[in-house]
């Protein structure tokens, strides 16, 4: 099974085709997230997109589908991506103030993942 990195970079180069929208539901079925993270119509639509078609051509429907495996894609990501994207922000805007007040070392704060996991959760 690939994993989660591979199934976002399939999403954004590949065709959506039968094979990408399954390994995105066996994916969500095993970590628990297929019912929790979709609605019930977003379920339905995926359901039924593998079980009638084989290469989508609509573009509209590529793009509902496309949109509805995002959205399971970052249900998917790892709790540490999650809290570096928190972070992140928080870090450039503390970095900055820092840099103001004459702290010049304080320029590769916004480069610190380690940093932006931890304002992320909230530990600093």
């Amino acid at each position: 099974m690939p994993g989660l990195s591979q199934l976002s970079r399939d999403l954004q180069q590949r065709p959506l085709t039968y094979g990408l929208v399954l390994k995105f539901k066996v994916r969500s079925l095993r970590q628990g997230l297929w019912f929790r993270a979709l609605e019930c119509q977003e379920r339905g639509l995926l359901d039924a997109a593998l079980s009638w078609l084989n290469n989508i051509r609509s573009d509209r429907l590529k793009q509902v589908l496309t949109r509805i495996l995002a959205k399971l894609a970052k249900a998917m990501s790892s709790v540490l991506c999650r809290l570096r994207e928190r972070g992140g922000p928080m870090a450039v805007r503390m970095s900055e103030l820092a840099v103001q007040w004459e702290n010049q070392l304080a320029l590769s704060w916004r480069f610190d993942e380690s940093f932006q996991v931890c304002l992320g959760a909230g530990i600093v």
